[in-house]
């Protein structure tokens, strides 16, 4: 969970940080693509805090002796992370402000998976709205694969099914940060089509 928040919340600040300085117009002047400078910024926050999920595995391991049993944790680990530093990049392309981004990565990234993601409140005990809302996100999943990865260590394919929609989640955030930041007029001024022309 705080790997996931931390992801976010670095993420969200970095496109909303360049567009309030003005230096994400300097960025576009570059020969780099919209897709280079995301996958950038996506790269170096999702590693940081992976980092953090490492320290959190191996804290587990050796003050409280917790065993892995499952082979997909570290994997799925990384996919998490990855989603949500592309939801924060996806949230900063779009508010364009880092407060207003801030808050809202919080909030879409702490909360579903604190909440709606059936580590605390089992999603059999909700209400059924509140669990079809907690199925359709990623945390749930995540949260999942932990549990058994700790506790069981089977059921590989709910461990894949399991990855694969934190995968899906997270093309389908970072494609659309990459739609929400667009072609800066700057950035197809300078491409080689248009030079050639």
């Amino acid at each position: 969970i705080v790997s996931a928040v931390s992801a976010s919340l670095m993420g969200s600040i970095v496109i909303a940080r360049e567009w309030e300085r003005g230096t994400l117009t300097s960025l576009f002047a570059t020969p780099a693509s919209s897709l280079e400078i995301l996958l950038s910024k996506w790269t170096a926050y999702s590693f940081i805090a992976y980092c953090g999920f490492l320290l959190c595995l191996i804290l587990a391991f050796l003050l409280f002796n917790e065993p892995l049993r499952g082979s997909l944790c570290v994997g799925t680990g990384f996919l998490f992370i990855g989603w949500a530093a592309a939801l924060g990049l996806f949230v900063s392309a779009k508010t364009k402000s880092q407060f207003l981004a801030t808050e809202a990565a919080v909030l879409a990234s702490f909360m579903p998976t604190m909440m709606l993601s059936g580590f605390i409140f089992d999603l059999r005990s909700v209400p059924v709205w509140i669990e079809v809302v907690g199925r359709l996100l990623p945390p749930t999943y995540a949260v999942e694969t932990f549990r058994i990865c700790f506790l069981s260590g089977g059921q590989p394919v709910t461990l894949a099914v399991n990855a694969l929609v934190i995968a899906l989640w997270t093309a389908g955030l970072f494609a659309g940060a990459l739609k929400v930041l667009g072609k800066s007029p700057l950035e197809a001024k300078h491409s080689p089509k248009k030079a050639a022309s």
